[in-house]
C-alpha cells in the first residue's frame, strides 16, 4: 500500500460469534465478559481478513458465514483459535507460534490460490 492508496475497509466475517466461540470453547452467555465477546469479534474480523488476504484474487468478497466454502471456514476458525489463544496477556517462551498456524493454512489453502511471489 502506497501513501495515496485508501485504506481497505474488513471484508464482511466469514464466520459467526457463535462458530467461533465453539472454535475456543467459551459458552456465549450473560457470563462471559463483554471484554472476552469484543476480543473474539476482534478475532473473527482479523482472522476473516488474514484469510481472505492470503486468497488473494480468489476470494470473493461476497462471502457470508453461510455461502463460504468449508475449507475456508475451518481455515478462519482455525486463525480465530490462534489470535484467541495468542492474545499478548501470557508471552511466555512460546518458540514461533505463527510458523505452525502458517503451516495449517499453507496446506488447507494453497489449491485454492493462485500462486503469488510476496
Amino acid at each position: 500500500m502506497s501513501a495515496g492508496d485508501p485504506i481497505p475497509v474488513p471484508a464482511p466475517p466469514l464466520v459467526t460469534i457463535d462458530e467461533a466461540a465453539w472454535q475456543v470453547a467459551e459458552v456465549l452467555s450473560a457470563s462471559l465478559p463483554q471484554a472476552d465477546r469484543d476480543a473474539l469479534e476482534r478475532a473473527i474480523v482479523v482472522a476473516s481478513g488474514d484469510v481472505l488476504d492470503y486468497l488473494s484474487d480468489r476470494a470473493d468478497p461476497a462471502w457470508t458465514p453461510d455461502t463460504v466454502p468449508e475449507p475456508i471456514k475451518h481455515a478462519t476458525l482455525l486463525v480465530v483459535g490462534f489470535y484467541w489463544r495468542n492474545r499478548g496477556d501470557d508471552l511466555g517462551d512460546k518458540g514461533r507460534p505463527a510458523d505452525a498456524l502458517e503451516a495449517a493454512l499453507g496446506n488447507l489453502l494453497m489449491r485454492r490460490r493462485d500462486p503469488v511471489v510476496r
